[in-house]
């Protein structure tokens, strides 16, 4: 689930009701032309409207994927106990201490009260609601059966969380590993080598290549600290706006993560984990197997699996078998045709397709294990090699001057 903010503004506006009388208020859209259409559908003629600058308390435009599966369970469980839905979302706001979500929530109920469904009313913030979450309200409002589709949204947010949850808890230790190193490094090459190259100037004698070599780096970074930190920020902004704004950055980077040694099949097998447990939950909302591959294509965060289920989608309209096409899929493993196969002579493939998720849900937490247990002492010896060649770079002169006295 996406956390990152839509471009969002407050409006303070003056508009006219349907009875043509003036009419007052505040509204959080994304620009002036998409708050005259919210306040159309609620029968309001805009007149004027200004934006409102932003407090210092409400700056924060994050939303938690933790926040969007309690919104899921909550809102489930008013709904349960037959509390209209509008008050339901009135209940979930004002308990909510994220003011972002609060205006969220906040017009979300406005385009229920407007006369709009839930599911329309979540579309309007493709930012936090993806299309399983949007299709499965979709389905439950269709069927009379949103109170148990939300509930299955539930445990699908829960499980995707968890299987998040594991491997940013995998690659924290080394991230913080790494940039405890970068600061260390930094600080010993502009505080510590500078002192001890006065000590050596005292010397007068040539120091060893492997102390000037240290040297010659110190003085780099003190003479060009701003110019290699200026450099080293464009380059993140660099990538962060290639992220942003070029597909084909994206699709290479895809490749990549899914072609590096050992991390890839990770990646792999994180994704396929995924989608087999999006293409299970949708098909057991009673979705069609088509809109549940397109659905799960939309949802796997990884341009050459996405391309896989759309293959699949054109292939189950063309009236190909489910195993015929995952087994053209390269990107799956044999194994994943073959438990397909077995679903569909059974009849049960609602089923296997859950056993296919357990399966790689418990190989990916194998491996995410077994990994860390090999990153640690890597790690550490990483860690050691470079404070130990600084001792020695440093040191080195000192040893050689004594043996010569």
């Amino acid at each position: 689930m996406k956390t990152k903010h839509e471009n969002i503004h407050t409006y303070s506006w003056k508009g006219l009701n349907d009875l043509g009388h003036l009419i007052k208020g505040t509204s959080i859209a994304a620009s002036f032309k998409n708050l005259q259409t919210e306040l159309r559908l609620r029968n309001v003629k805009l007149i004027k409207a200004r934006k409102k600058l932003p407090s210092l308390l409400r700056l924060n435009k994050t939303i938690k994927a933790k926040e969007i599966v309690l919104f899921s369970q909550y809102l489930s469980d008013l709904i349960a106990a037959k509390i209209p839905l509008v008050r339901a979302l009135e209940i979930i706001a004002q308990g909510h201490t994220n003011f972002y979500f609060k205006t969220i929530l906040s017009k979300i109920k406005d385009n229920i009260s407007a006369g709009n469904l839930l599911h329309v009313s979540l579309s309007l913030h493709p930012d936090y609601f993806n299309p399983l979450f949007i299709n499965l309200i979709a389905a439950g409002e269709k069927s009379g059966t949103l109170e148990s589709m939300l509930k299955i949204l539930t445990l699908y947010l829960q499980k995707i969380a968890t299987l998040k949850n594991r491997i940013i808890k995998m690659m924290y230790y080394p991230l913080f590993v790494s940039i405890t190193a970068t600061i260390v490094t930094t600080a010993l090459l502009v505080f510590i080598v500078p002192q001890f190259e006065n000590l050596f100037k005292s010397f007068e004698a040539e120091l060893p290549w492997f102390t000037q070599s240290i040297i010659l780096l110190s003085r780099t970074m003190a003479h060009n600290g701003t110019l290699i930190f200026l450099a080293v920020a464009v380059c993140i902004a660099g990538l962060v706006f290639l992220s942003h704004h070029s597909p084909k950055f994206n699709r290479c980077v895809d490749l990549w993560s899914l072609k590096i040694p050992i991390f890839g099949k990770i990646v792999q097998k994180a994704i396929i984990t995924r989608t087999m447990i999006t293409l299970a939950t949708t098909l057991s909302a009673g979705m069609p197997l088509i809109e549940c591959l397109e659905i799960t294509a939309a949802v796997a965060n990884n341009h050459y699996f996405k391309c896989a289920f759309l293959a699949l989608r054109s292939g189950v309209t063309s009236g190909h078998s489910l195993y015929s096409l995952f087994n053209a899929q390269k990107i799956f493993p044999t194994m994943v045709g073959q438990m397909i196969l077995v679903g569909e002579e059974s009849g049960n493939i609602q089923d296997i397709l859950k056993r296919i998720a357990f399966l790689y849900e418990e190989d990916l937490e194998t491996s995410l294990n077994a990994m860390t247990a090999l990153a640690e002492p890597l790690i550490m010896l990483f860690l050691a090699l470079i404070i130990g060649s600084f001792v020695l770079a440093l040191y080195l002169p000192i040893f050689r001057l004594g043996t010569i006295v």
